[in-house]
């Protein structure tokens, strides 16, 4: 069986309005690209900003609104005939430098509530076993037992492609 090569770029995620989402798409099918590996990252990195507001928490403010607007485009986009994904990619080098208040850092585990809105998406890219693709940029200090206890969480219902470099954040 022979598959067509898929061409995909990362897209950082940050305050991104609708109209930007609108533009980053559009050009993004011109120059032929199939789809945006979306790294859970905001730009202006900091550590020193509250969990609220933070780069690489998958729960800032700015994060859902951005994915529903470059899901929502890509789906009226695909409407029109076009074949464009998304791909969630886990930040977990910059969740990592990020602290609960009891200390622990933030991982895998806090990207659930996105997964549950966007995984099952139309616009969701899908492995070759079917399901969604999940990626990560480093593991962020997490160990194999919690990745696969992450995994297991989701019913082993993605088709995960982690970076495990080891580094920490």
């Amino acid at each position: 069986m022979w598959f067509r090569k898929r061409f995909l770029t990362e897209k950082q995620v940050g305050r991104v309005d609708e109209d930007h989402a609108h533009k980053d798409v559009d050009d993004a099918i011109a120059m032929g690209l199939d789809g945006f590996v979306l790294n859970m990252l905001e730009t202006s990195f900091s550590n020193s900003i509250s969990t609220n507001d933070i780069s690489g928490y998958p729960q800032a403010p700015f994060v859902y609104p951005t994915l529903l607007s470059l899901y929502g485009y890509t789906e009226y986009q695909n409407s029109l005939g076009k074949n464009f994904k998304l791909i969630i990619s886990m930040d977990l080098c910059a969740a990592g430098c990020i602290k609960h208040p009891d200390g622990t850092n933030v991982d895998a585990f806090d990207y659930g509530g996105l997964f549950g809105e966007f995984l099952t998406r139309s616009g969701t890219y899908r492995g070759p076993n079917g399901k969604p693709m999940v990626t990560t940029f480093s593991d962020g200090g997490m160990h194999n037992d919690r990745l696969i206890g992450w995994k297991r969480s989701l019913n082993n219902n993605v088709y995960f492609v982690p970076d495990l470099g080891g580094t920490n954040g």
